[in-house]
């Protein structure tokens, strides 16, 4: 007997959850749905409202099979990637490479933002 919950299990195959962080605050903003066949570049910028600070801020975009992560977002966020429109400074190659040469030193610190993934403090373990 198939029924209305056999066909809404195939609608949501077509989806995945996004998750958003603000490039102001570092904080998780409201996940979102998104269809699987539309891709967006890793690391995607969403303009959003933040509901911590209280204005629509641009949110980076991850996905659970992307090549963009929690630790790439990380990165970003706690050496100042984002200049005051909230866009890019380097692209998230480009960090990489300055960080480990040296050239950049960690602005802020994202200690205060809990780890999804663990429901927990993120701790910096590697500082």
């Amino acid at each position: 007997m198939k029924g209305s919950a056999y066909k809404g299990d195939n609608i949501m195959k077509n989806f995945e959850q996004s998750e958003f962080y603000c490039v102001k605050c570092g904080k998780r903003g409201m996940p979102c749905f998104r269809n699987k066949g539309q891709k967006r570049e890793k690391g995607h910028l969403k303009k959003l409202y933040c509901i911590y600070c209280n204005d629509t801020i641009n949110h980076i975009e991850i996905k659970p099979d992307e090549r963009y992560s929690f630790e790439d977002f990380k990165m970003e966020y706690e050496y100042g990637n984002f200049n005051d429109k909230q866009e890019r400074i380097y692209t998230i190659n480009q960090l990489k490479e300055m960080v480990k040469n040296g050239k950049l030193k960690k602005q802020k610190t994202l200690d205060h933002v809990r780890n999804p993934r663990f429901g927990k403090e993120y701790l910096d373990t590697t500082a």
